[in-house]
Parts: structure tokens; C-alpha cells; sequence
């Protein structure tokens, strides 16, 4: 089975993404099928054997992640906090929230699923609070804790590992209807973060998230533009106090941040994919120079955009002299 190669492989909504494909293809082969997924795709799954390679492997994508290892170790890293995986646990990672891993044991395998917001459909949204483990902080997501629920999720992962290799007709309702089995599976017993188990959680309304979707598309449409908070409230028909309260809710940070994280995604784009001076994509982006955009990427990457550039173009993708990036 190929490596996985999951570095902004959701060039689903945004087609400039993919000479980052090409470039992690380049280095790793191919993930399934030698195919960019195309400017209207709403999923996109990778899997296989990840390399044993010394080193911090960072990932950032446009779509939601869920994450399943479905052989070997693995440790996970948002931030500060890493999160030491066997087969059978899950991970979920938000769009644009940087995370990576590294691999602690020879024949590591996972199964990773990136998609669009809508891709789970409204019907599914208005009967499970899917949204909300991914709007809390890492630290306080759904874990895998029973030997019940880890047998199911392998019989899971395994089944959508084999559908997707093969992608035979209907492949695509197969992995959503596998995702949203994965997703009941890992929040069933989970009571939102930082609540005692009976005491029930609050949960991003599914109409909220139809309310924020035109916002979420103003971003994802052009990542470089700064899209002011006033606009994006208008674009949902909500007053700008009631929109950044719904935006925090259902996304699990600010609509600042949001933006934030896309222009910052936009600029590591830039630097993996052209020779453009950083000055020149700190301009693009919206930053005021290259000294804004130089702390804004520490921040988010846990390095200079200089660094990230030098790292990205050796073999592999993000080395262990690195910093894990920081979700602060």
C-alpha cells in the first residue's frame, strides 16, 4: 500500500494547492492514484505505511481531519502536547490547525480522511454534535478508552483503507457513511470538554454552522485577502457581536484566528512552491512586513517562514530541529 501524503492534499476549494500535492507526491509517491483531487472534490482519504524517518512531520489542510492508526506507534503533536497513539486511536484536527507526528515503530500505518464541512450533510449534523470535538482544544477531544470501541474503529479504518485503494463505483458514500459510523463511534460516551461525565455538554447547533458557512467560503475562496469580521457577518446576515459568538462556538476559535491560520497557510504555500522573496508573499498575504509575518509564523509553526522554506525543499517534510508549531 503507498504512503500517505497528507500536506494540503485538500485542494479540493483550493486549486493553487496543488503543486503542494505534486511536491509531497515528489517526495513520498503517490497517495492511492496519481490524481490531484479535483477544485470540486468534498473528500479526500489517504492512507498506508508511514516512514520511519527521524523528525516532526507537520501537516495543515483546508478541510477537517479525522485521523485513525490502524497498525504500529505513532505519537501525535498539537502544539505542546503530544499524544502517544496504537492502533485503534483517533485523532481530529480542524481546518487549518497545524499538527504533525512522528513515527515511534517500523510499519506505522494510518488512514486519514480530510473533508469539507458539508460533506457529512445536514441530515446527519441535525441527529450527532459531530462539530464539536473539533471545536474543543486538543487536549479534550474524544479519545478511544474502551477495547469495544477500538475493535469497531480498526474494523472501520481497515474496511475505508481497502474501499479507497480499490474506489470501485459509489466509493465516496461509502467513506461518508464510514465516517459518520467512525464519528458516533468516538463521541458516543464523550461529554464535551471540561464537564463531568453526566452533566450534559452544550453543543454548536447545526444551524449555526449553516449560518457561518458563508463566512467559512469568504475565507476559503481567497485565503491571502483579509476579510474583515464586518464583512463576513454581513455575508451571514447576523450583527457582528452575535456572528463572532456563533463563529467561536461552532469552530472553537475566533474568526480572527480563522483567518489568521488561512493566510498563514496561504504564505507556507508560497514559500514551499516559489522562489517569490518573503517580503514579496508577506505583501501578498496582507501582512504589514516581513517582520509581521515572521512572528505571526513562529506562532503558528514554531519557525521563521526562512527555515520552513530551507526544511520544506530536503527530502521529507519537517524535521526534528523544528519546533512542534504552537496553537497558542
Amino acid at each position: 500500500m503507498p504512503i500517505s501524503c497528507k500536506i494540503n492534499l485538500m485542494a479540493a476549494r483550493s486549486p493553487q494547492l496543488a503543486g503542494v500535492a505534486k511536491h509531497a507526491r515528489d517526495h513520498f509517491g503517490p497517495a492511492h492514484d496519481e490524481r490531484i483531487p479535483p477544485a470540486d472534490s468534498v473528500v479526500y482519504v489517504c492512507g498506508g505505511p508511514l516512514p520511519l524517518e527521524p523528525g516532526f512531520h507537520m501537516h495543515y489542510h483546508e478541510g477537517m481531519e479525522v485521523g485513525v492508526v490502524v497498525s504500529g506507534r505513532m505519537d501525535l503533536v498539537f502544539g505542546d502536547t503530544v499524544f502517544p497513539c496504537t492502533p485503534g486511536d483517533v485523532f481530529l484536527s480542524a481546518m487549518w490547525e497545524p499538527h504533525g507526528w512522528h513515527t515511534t515503530a517500523a510499519g506505522a500505518t494510518n488512514l486519514g480522511i480530510i473533508f469539507r464541512l458539508d460533506f457529512l450533510g445536514n441530515d446527519f449534523a441535525q441527529r450527532i454534535p459531530w462539530l464539536s470535538p473539533f471545536a474543543a482544544p486538543a487536549a479534550q477531544r474524544p479519545r478511544v478508552t474502551s477495547s469495544r470501541t477500538r475493535e469497531r474503529v480498526l474494523v472501520i479504518a481497515r474496511f475505508l483503507l481497502q474501499e479507497t485503494t480499490e474506489r470501485d463505483r459509489g466509493w465516496v458514500e461509502v467513506v461518508r457513511a464510514g465516517l459518520q459510523w467512525l464519528l458516533v463511534e468516538l463521541i458516543r460516551d464523550w461529554h464535551g470538554p471540561d464537564r463531568p461525565k453526566g452533566v450534559r455538554s452544550d453543543h454548536p447547533s447545526p444551524n449555526d454552522l449553516a449560518r457561518i458557512m458563508p463566512a467559512v467560503a469568504l475565507v476559503q475562496d481567497d485565503a491571502a485577502r483579509v476579510v474583515r469580521a464586518s464583512e463576513a457577518a454581513a455575508a451571514c446576515n447576523l450583527s457582528l457581536s452575535r456572528f463572532q459568538v456563533i463563529f467561536r462556538s461552532t469552530m472553537g476559535i475566533s474568526f480572527a484566528r480563522f483567518r489568521l491560520r488561512s493566510r498563514l497557510a496561504f504564505c507556507a504555500h508560497r514559500l514551499l512552491t516559489t522562489d517569490s522573496p518573503i517580503e514579496a508573499i508577506a505583501d501578498e498575504a496582507g501582512f504589514v512586513d516581513r517582520s509581521h509575518l515572521h512572528r505571526a509564523f513562529v506562532r503558528q509553526y514554531g519557525c521563521t517562514p526562512g527555515q520552513f522554506r530551507e526544511q520544506q525543499r530536503m527530502p521529507g517534510l519537517y524535521r526534528a530541529r523544528l519546533a512542534p508549531p504552537s496553537l497558542e
